[in-house]
């Protein structure tokens, strides 16, 4: 039997080096723009792998007229029918919110299977802010939904109703280049914006208009009143009777004074003129557990898009959400505050931004059963806490083969009967760079051993070849 040259073995492993190649991002289209009640729209994914994190948010806005609706009558609000699901979300979870209801229910219905109908009221989670939450830690199979929607009780003194629906997991039994379609029912007029976020980046974001959309909101501002300075004088006369007696008999004198006072006095014009506030506005994730506020803000999306990998003194205590677009900026600054009631109170938090692939901690402070930051940009960000020194190993062992352990200092925590925030020298933390869980997103570049390791190669064959 012949024997493979040498040479030829050699050109088999240069070319399998140089052949390894960045895996391509993943893409996403959606469509259309402009959609009337019962329309459809697709959700066009390619470079789509197992394994990645997917999260889909679909945020409905719609204008109402107060009182148009029973407030004991329950109403299809929002609404995707006919819902086509290329592949499944595992280990994921299924959320829904409203704003501007008294009671709402959310129900999915697979094709041929039964309905499944979760529901709240607007004080079920003690608070009566108008926003009602309903999420489940549940899978999404792969499949055909007759509806995923929402209905509720519209509360008669609303005159903007908002809804959320976020589906998020990891994504099983995909095709490289799968469509998700489904039709818009519910309210007839509104906005919808369709959010796809893979391995916790977004990738794509559509604002759709339903019929004939949200009329524009219009601001009448009064101008400033002007401050004039009036001066008044006034003067005011005092009169002084005076009686003397002496040996020759009795005098009466009479002496008069005269004060003059200069009053100055700040009037506006016009009197009845004020200065308009700038409206405060909330937004809240699906599962409630993130809200954030801020003046000015039109319009705003907070949904879960993760975990992924932190640096190894940090425990990703919360799921990571992502305040889109991503272009949205604050000023002033806006707050971003992450619920801590349901995690142990013996964590030292802090938030964490995620920017470039790394992850850098903000400044941050304790509320009530709530971690928050003032933050300038949108981003990902999630609720995080350090680890505890024990389990942090160093990479170099000992003479003995042991893993030591790192002897760094205990975090500081502030002693108070809020939450626990940890103490960061200067309110930051150093930015750390971590690797990815699946995909970043973005075309990883080939490292530099393995390019020196095919450059040397390379020369080893050309000398190989040269001999033979």
């Amino acid at each position: 039997m012949r024997s493979i040259p040498v040479w030829g073995f050699l050109s088999l492993i240069l070319f399998s080096i140089l052949s390894i190649t960045p895996a391509a991002a993943a893409t996403v289209t959606i469509s259309p723009d402009t959609v009337s009640s019962g329309g459809q729209v697709t959700v066009a994914i390619s470079g789509l792998s197992n394994g990645q994190t997917f999260a889909l948010n679909i945020d409905g806005t719609y204008a109402i007229t107060p009182g148009s609706y029973p407030a004991d009558s329950m109403t299809t609000i929002f609404a995707t029918n006919s819902f086509s699901m290329p592949f499944s979300l595992t280990s994921g979870s299924v959320s829904a919110s409203s704003r501007g209801t008294t009671y709402s229910e959310f129900s999915i219905k697979p094709t041929g299977g039964k309905t499944y109908t979760i529901g709240a009221t607007d004080s079920d989670d003690g608070s009566t802010d108008g926003y009602i939450t309903l999420s489940e830690a549940q899978s999404v199979s792969a499949g055909t939904y007759d509806w995923i929607r929402m209905t509720g009780a519209i509360d008669p003194s609303v005159s903007r109703l908002t809804t959320q629906v976020n589906l998020f997991g990891t994504v099983q039994g995909t095709t490289p280049n799968p469509t998700i379609n489904f039709n818009i029912g519910g309210l007839s007029d509104g906005l919808v914006q369709v959010v796809v976020v893979i391995d916790g980046s977004p990738v794509a974001s559509r604002t759709i208009t339903v019929g004939n959309g949200v009329p524009v909101a219009t601001t009448t501002t009064t101008a400033a009143p002007t401050a004039t300075e009036t001066t008044t004088t006034t003067t005011t006369t005092t009169t002084t009777t005076t009686t003397t007696t002496t040996g020759t008999g009795t005098t009466t004198g009479t002496t008069t004074a005269a004060t003059t006072t200069a009053t100055t006095a700040v009037q506006y014009s016009p009197t009845s003129g004020k200065i308009t506030s700038v409206p405060t506005a909330a937004f809240s994730s699906a599962d409630r557990k993130v809200r954030l506020t801020g003046q000015g803000i039109e319009s705003a999306t907070v949904m879960m898009v993760g975990s992924g990998t932190v640096p190894e003194n940090w425990l990703m205590v919360s799921k990571a959400y992502a305040v889109l677009p991503d272009t949205l900026t604050f000023s002033p600054a806006a707050t971003l505050s992450f619920d801590t009631s349901s995690y142990s109170s013996d964590y030292a938090f802090f938030i964490a931004r995620k920017a470039n692939n790394e992850w850098s901690a903000v400044p941050c402070n304790a509320g009530d059963s709530s971690i928050y930051a003032e933050i300038g940009n949108a981003g990902t960000y999630a609720l995080m806490a350090y680890r505890p020194e024990s389990t942090i190993t160093s990479a170099a062992p000992t003479a003995a083969g042991d893993q030591p352990i790192i002897t760094t200092p205990t975090p500081l925590v502030k002693s108070t009967e809020k939450p626990k925030v940890a103490s960061i020298a200067g309110g930051t933390v150093a930015a750390t760079k971590t690797a990815s869980s699946g995909s970043s997103g973005l075309p990883l570049p080939v490292e530099l051993p393995v390019i020196a390791g095919a450059v040397a190669l390379g020369a080893v064959l050309f000398g190989v070849m040269r001999k033979e």
